[in-house]
């Protein structure tokens, strides 16, 4: 975890030891702490009553986007399992689903991870429903076979 990030996490525990801690400082360092891949901090922002689902003051991603963002699925399942809604779209009015296929194309050309379908499967498991169309009459499905990956949009066919 960036150092940065760790002093703030420091610094919200002992503002939380002090008294109540308004909701969106506690989304917005839950936000954090998903983008970074941070377990502990995740569980006990969530505990602290850190809305999972809410986007940032700025408009960003919520914490449950963040996590599937960066590919990153204990996060992922733990948001989940702690009340992040699957079914909730995102402000560009794509599913988690969408989200999950385009974070993986992204990770894919930004680093070279192999894509992987076990974010899809997580996200499925919990419900997610690869029916949904947007605006622009896409499908999960579809936004797979846009980007020429096969394996998803065969997963996503119901």
């Amino acid at each position: 975890m960036p150092r940065d990030i760790a002093q703030r996490w420091n610094d919200l525990r002992l503002e939380c030891s002090a008294g109540p801690v308004p909701l969106s400082k506690l989304t917005e360092a839950l936000r954090l702490a998903a983008w970074h891949g941070h377990l502990e901090m995740t569980a006990d922002l969530l505990t602290l009553g850190a809305d999972p689902n809410a986007p940032a003051e700025d408009g960003r991603l919520s914490a449950l986007s963040s996590a599937v963002e960066q590919g990153w699925l204990p996060g992922i399942e733990l948001i989940l399992q702690r009340g992040g809604d699957v079914h909730r779209c995102n402000r560009a009015g794509q599913t988690l689903l969408m989200e999950a296929i385009e974070a993986q194309i992204e990770l894919e050309a930004q680093d070279g991870r192999p894509r992987d379908l076990q974010m899809l499967h997580l996200l499925l498991r919990y419900g997610a429903d690869p029916t949904v169309t947007i605006g622009a009459g896409l499908t999960a499905e579809a936004v797979a076979r846009r980007h020429g990956w096969t394996e998803a949009a065969e997963l996503l066919v119901l």
